[in-house]
């Protein structure tokens, strides 16, 4: 009897949380928090999805890389635009599950818009999740919120915090619970982000994941520029033809797989790798498409070789032996055409605001000078934790080997 009674309160108490996120689940109920709070922002979107529920984006006709979560776990979402300063602003979007597990997830952002998809994974496990798009969308990569130092900072690090402020602050008053522990995870951009969050506000989360972070991002952002100038011009005797990539991978493999000790199709040791690139040279009237010519092979000498400027000054790592999969993907060495080359030039021209910038102004002087402004302060460059680490946070950081945009 005791245990039916039990079973029968707990079945009582998951109707009624399912009922209060189908009630409570209104622009009007989430305004009123904000604005109870003294905010300025604006609950511009909620809604209440049922179990199995495709998610609607509700900016998707204006988005250039909106996508749509689907069989989700019955939810309330809710979209909120902040002001930050003078005419800057961002958004996040929220996902409460209606069986919550007392923690809060925020999925960093890898690219542009709000990241629904990442932010369903943590809503899958039942945990109350959040993504801003820090300030910008896909469809205004083209706009002027990078020439606004405030929306640089909203990009760089602002937006992120200010999230995961308001988005706690929604998830305690829509369960009238505090929450348990809270977390961030992200990639490549979305690592950085999970850094700074570690280094900025060491108080937000109790754990961070932090994978490939492209957290030096004045040197990073440039060295993905240099690496499509090895191949320029486009079609010249030192070009390596794209299609070879895949013979320059397969070849790394059969060398450096067996030095790691185990020969198992992977490179685990690809820094201990002795390379002999030799094998690959043509040798008389070899079959140019199945080889590569001396020219070639000085160009991707340069794809395995550190960067280093005047005086050997160290800007930023090689990509290794076994990233070769990669080497396609975003254009990263591409074939030399000068518009493969501009496909890198957002950076100096959105972010730094050099709108004339080509690939030949490319110097020292303006590495450092990039460092030494830093646009949107996004360098997650300090590396004294203690703060985090003292206060009882934990830190997972991971890097793949593989990874030629950004190099371990």
């Amino acid at each position: 009897m005791k245990a039916v009674l039990v079973k029968s309160l707990l079945l009582f108490g998951a109707r009624t949380r399912a009922l209060s996120g189908v009630v409570n689940c209104t622009i009007d109920n989430f305004q009123s928090i904000l604005d109870s709070n003294g905010t300025i922002d604006q609950v511009v979107y909620a809604q209440h999805y049922a179990a199995n529920s495709t998610f609607q984006n509700p900016n998707a006709t204006t988005l250039q890389f909106a996508s749509n979560p689907v069989a989700l776990p019955a939810t309330c979402a809710v979209q909120v635009n902040v002001t930050t300063e003078y005419q800057t602003h961002f958004s996040f979007g929220i996902f409460l599950p209606d069986d919550w597990n007392g923690r809060f997830f925020l999925a960093a952002q890898e690219g542009t818009n709000i990241n629904w998809v990442d932010m369903a994974v943590g809503l899958r496990y039942r945990f109350a999740s959040v993504a801003t798009d820090t300030g910008h969308t896909g469809s205004d990569m083209n706009g002027f919120w990078y020439l606004n130092p405030e929306s640089l900072n909203d990009w760089g690090w602002r937006a992120n915090h200010l999230g995961t402020v308001y988005g706690k602050l929604l998830t305690e008053q829509f369960y009238d619970t505090s929450i348990a522990y809270s977390y961030m995870a992200g990639c490549s951009t979305g690592g950085r982000q999970s850094f700074k969050e570690a280094q900025m506000f060491p108080e937000d989360f109790d754990g961070i994941i932090s994978a490939c972070p492209a957290y030096w991002t004045t040197h990073q952002q440039f060295f993905n520029l240099k690496q499509t100038t090895f191949q320029y011009p486009s079609g010249s005797n030192h070009t390596i033809p794209t299609e070879l990539f895949d013979l320059i991978g397969q070849e790394a493999i059969r060398q450096c797989d067996p030095q790691d000790g185990l020969v198992d199709g992977l490179i685990s040791d690809p820094l201990g790798c002795n390379f002999d690139y030799h094998s690959l040279l043509c040798i008389g009237s070899s079959n140019t498409s199945s080889c590569l010519t001396g020219p070639q092979l000085d160009t991707l000498h340069k794809f395995y070789s550190d960067w280093k400027e005047d005086n050997d000054t160290f800007i930023y790592p090689h990509s290794l032996y076994g990233s070769e999969a990669m080497w396609n993907q975003s254009g990263i060495f591409g074939n030399g055409s000068i518009s493969n080359i501009g496909s890198q030039y957002w950076y100096p021209q959105h972010i730094l605001g050099l709108t004339n910038f080509t690939f030949e102004n490319l110097t020292l002087d303006l590495i450092q000078w990039a460092e030494e402004v830093d646009p949107g302060q996004d360098q997650a460059s300090d590396w004294d934790l203690s703060p985090f680490y003292e206060r009882g946070g934990k830190l997972l950081h991971y890097h793949g080997h593989s990874d030629a945009i950004v190099p371990p």
